[in-house]
């Protein structure tokens, strides 16, 4: 198992029954649902399928946000540099080419000479003027083809708008009816606007959030944007966009060191393998970027078009699980580990996680085991960069499937309840895990948990223990 996550993005290219099985099959931990494109009915379809053909495969569920995206769009606009085009927030009859956006009073977002881009950047438009009709006339600075539900940015405008509104509900309704793991809220600017979709949620907690830095407001608001979400993504696309393309390098590094400070796993995102849509093999400068990332000490990444809409998306998977798996190889043969990055500021509760990385590296131990009810400890063991992989065992399965975006972390639902005044639970675990065959009798494995659980995010129970001479002694 690479320590690494993959996320591979479902679209009308992978949405079959057997294209999910095989994407799963080859390598992917996670599948991704972007809510932007397609209808609800149309999402509801896949994620049954997806929760039939690989019931134990998490599902993060994009929500579109307020993000400006391209609408109506029936057939592909394509058009040569230089070209005058339309943009505009209602239809219009025209002799030039139009692009309707789903912004009301989009031409009060603008003005003369300002840059719009579209399609993560890939596209850009110089805007010439902004009729009494509201019509926003632009010149094509190169030339491309505009599809339908693509992204718009405008750099330095803030687009207003409710944090959280009633589209938003209602995306995050159908999440919950459907059951799906996570959910990826767009444009994160602040802490409050985490809660406001964590109180729609509900105590429970399920989906988790998932905070995408995407503007120059998130970045600012960072620390507490981490501190209140249950993972992060970096949309490099959009970041790149709303502040700089030259400080992207130094953003990541930046938002996966945070990251890892507050123990939250974070998702590289955005043109990971691009060239791979169209294109069998990656670029040089891409297989190099997935490199740096697994260095950077990201938990997961993700493909979007690559296994949405590219032609070459079994390869697109295929290709980022051996270059991760190579790069892991080597950084551990190297330094014997992954990254040179160490936690500094401990909270009382992760000393326990320091004391058993220390056991790990002095005794001969293949497997951890974490007995985990809310995943606190795999959250905590998992970012202290362990070789050896760590099953984190919990008795509410939701959780357990949402484990799987910590890197290195087997997430395992064990049906019978933890028990609370004693640990007799303990050794029915171990023997669930060998019967499952997820330890054998050749490993020595550690034992971490919280004893007597409901007594808050902590782990208090170590132990190590040789299978082989537990299956002697309890008889397995």
């Amino acid at each position: 198992m690479n320590k690494v996550k993959i996320i591979s993005t479902i679209g009308p290219k992978s949405s079959a029954q057997k294209n999910i099985k095989k994407l799963v099959k080859i390598g992917t931990d996670i599948l991704r649902l972007n809510g932007s494109h397609n209808t609800l009915n149309w999402h509801s379809d896949v994620i049954k399928r997806i929760k039939n053909t690989t019931p134990q495969t998490p599902i993060l569920f994009d929500i579109p946000g307020k993000k400006i995206r391209t609408t109506e769009i029936e057939n592909d606009i394509i058009y040569k540099k230089n070209q005058i085009l339309i943009f505009a927030s209602y239809n219009i009859k025209s002799e030039l080419k139009k692009v309707l956006v789903n912004k009301k009073n989009f031409h009060l977002f603008v003005k003369k000479s300002k840059i719009i881009y579209a399609d993560d950047g890939t596209l850009a438009f110089k805007v010439l003027k902004i009729n009494r009709n509201k019509l926003v006339y632009v010149k094509a600075l190169n030339s491309g083809i505009l599809k339908n539900g693509k992204g718009i940015n405008i750099p330095g405008f803030d687009f207003g708008g409710k944090s959280l509104n009633q589209k938003d509900k209602k995306f995050i309704i159908f999440a919950k009816k459907n059951k799906v793991d996570f959910i990826g809220i767009s444009f994160v600017e602040s802490a409050e606007h985490v809660n406001k979709f964590k109180k729609v949620i509900g105590r429970n907690n399920i989906p988790k959030i998932i905070s995408k830095i995407e503007s120059a407001k998130g970045l600012k608001n960072l620390k507490e944007i981490i501190e209140v979400s249950d993972g992060i993504m970096i949309d490099r696309g959009d970041l790149s966009i709303e502040t700089s393309d030259h400080s992207l390098a130094v953003r990541q590094k930046q938002i996966i060191n945070i990251g890892k400070e507050l123990s939250k796993p974070v998702i590289v995102a955005t043109e990971l393998l691009n060239n791979m849509i169209l294109n069998k093999f990656p670029t040089r400068s891409e297989v190099s970027d997935i490199g740096n990332a697994v260095i950077d000490g990201a938990s997961a990444l993700m493909l979007s078009g690559e296994t949405a809409v590219g032609d070459y998306n079994y390869e697109s998977v295929e290709t980022m699980r051996e270059i991760i798996k190579s790069v892991e190889k080597d950084l551990y043969q190297l330094n014997g580990e992954l990254s040179n990055y160490k936690k500094k500021n401990l909270s009382k509760f992760e000393h326990s996680a320091e004391a058993i990385e220390l056991i790990c590296k002095k005794s001969k131990i293949n497997k951890i085991v974490a007995i985990t009810r809310t995943g606190f400890a795999a959250r905590s063991l998992a970012l202290r960069e362990f070789k050896i992989p760590i099953l984190a065992v919990s008795d509410i399965q939701s959780n357990a499937k949402s484990f799987s975006l910590y890197p290195g972390v087997k997430g395992i639902f064990y049906k019978k309840k933890f028990k609370q005044k004693n640990l007799d639970f303990f050794k029915d675990i171990l023997k669930f895990l060998y019967q499952e065959k997820y330890i054998n009798n050749s490993e020595n494995i550690l034992v971490s948990a919280l004893a007597y659980p409901g007594g808050g995010n902590r782990m208090n129970h170590i132990q190590t223990h040789s299978v082989k001479y537990l299956i002697k002694l309890l008889k397995w």
